[in-house]
């Protein structure tokens, strides 16, 4: 059985409100309800299997995790006959709390919420199957993967086990470690390629202290408007000729990394 089931299910969210001069801990909670869409399917479920649920994160969900057999997802789910489930994560798809994204309907965008709502969910999904034997085992990448791994640490009575890939479960405030990791994944595959890159940007930074140079890099990357000497402006620049780079070493393959050296 498989569908889409987001019309008809309303789920807990969960709003912790800090105490003055304190945190969260012992805090009140308000409870809100809204429509939060997930997929689900017991194609290949078998008696006894486990509940597979694949966290989503900072995009709209679809049903591809639990329709596709080819990833390892799949693949796995089909080994232990698992049920499948995939959640949208709040304030993304048509899993909307509020109407609008003010900065008062976003006090309700946490990790700590998406945490509550991953147990509703389970709670419901629970009784609405009938599990004879219970065990959810979650699944997530980079920011999911980190909710995936808290969530096994804050929920333990409903969690079983967390796969957490990529998970950033540490706060770092300056990650240049990360771009370490995409020259050195340009290194490996061509150390002139690498060294490329490497003068291109120490030449933007030159080039960038100026007004001059600020001239020239909206001419040379054909800029819609000229560069201006505001940090906002020059981190967006940056992100934009960097971001290609990061996205293709992190979703890479042999042949996307020939297309961004050539």
């Amino acid at each position: 059985m498989r569908g889409d089931t987001a019309a008809d299910n309303t789920l807990d969210a969960f709003q912790k409100a800090k105490k003055e001069g304190g945190g969260p801990k012992n805090a009140a909670i308000f409870m809100s309800s809204y429509p939060l869409r997930y997929w689900y399917s017991t194609q290949w479920y078998k008696p006894n299997g486990p509940q597979f649920l694949m966290i989503g994160g900072e995009a709209a969900m679809s049903s591809g995790w639990v329709d596709s057999g080819n990833s390892q997802f799949g693949m796995l789910a089909k080994e232990v006959g698992a049920a499948v489930f995939t959640l949208e994560h709040r304030f993304y798809g048509e899993s909307q709390p509020t109407r609008d994204l003010t900065f008062e309907s976003l006090k309700f965008l946490t990790s700590e919420q998406a945490l509550a709502d991953i147990k509703a969910f389970i709670i419901s999904m629970n009784d609405k199957f009938k599990f004879s034997h219970i065990r959810w085992i979650v699944f997530g990448g980079s920011y999911p993967g980190a909710l995936s791994a808290w969530v096994r640490q804050m929920y333990p009575d409903y969690i079983y086990a967390s796969v957490a890939s990529s998970a950033p479960v540490q706060a770092i405030v300056d990650n240049s470690g990360y771009l370490e990791v995409v020259l050195d994944a340009l290194n490996n595959y061509s150390p002139k390629c690498a060294e490329s890159v490497h003068t291109g940007f120490l030449k933007i930074n030159e080039l960038m202290k100026t007004f001059e140079g600020q001239k020239r890099l909206t001419s040379l990357f054909n800029s819609c408007y000229q560069l201006k000497n505001d940090s906002d402006n020059i981190n967006y620049f940056y992100e934009a000729i960097i971001d290609p780079y990061m996205s293709e070493i992190q979703n890479s393959n042999a042949a996307t990394i020939a297309n961004l050296c050539s």
